[in-house]
């Protein structure tokens, strides 16, 4: 069950939803260091984690590990972008 996380608190959440608390959102409740605040990520970042944790089985270690091959797949596709602009400005300077 998805929720937005820009309409309630993690800390009303779990005060308002008692009967989903289990002993994986209570341990990533622990970890949490703004509990209280209202989600700071944007729209992109909450749907990578969304993807992440889907991903992961909802395992906090296979999490990091998917959010960390979602970064690195992002970065070679910098890579190859910043690539293929190079090439536009070279044919440029050779025209």
């Amino acid at each position: 069950m998805s929720q937005n996380p820009y309409m309630e608190t993690p800390e009303n959440w779990l005060k308002n939803n008692p009967e989903s608390v289990n002993p994986y959102l209570e341990n990533l409740f622990e970890l949490m260091n703004s509990p209280a605040y209202f989600s700071v990520y944007p729209p992109l970042n909450q749907s990578i984690f969304y993807v992440a944790a889907w991903g992961a089985d909802l395992d906090p270690q296979k999490g990091i590990l998917v959010l960390r091959i979602i970064l690195i797949l992002g970065e070679i596709g910098t890579l190859f972008l910043l690539l293929k602009l190079f090439e536009h400005y070279l044919s440029l300077i050779h025209i």
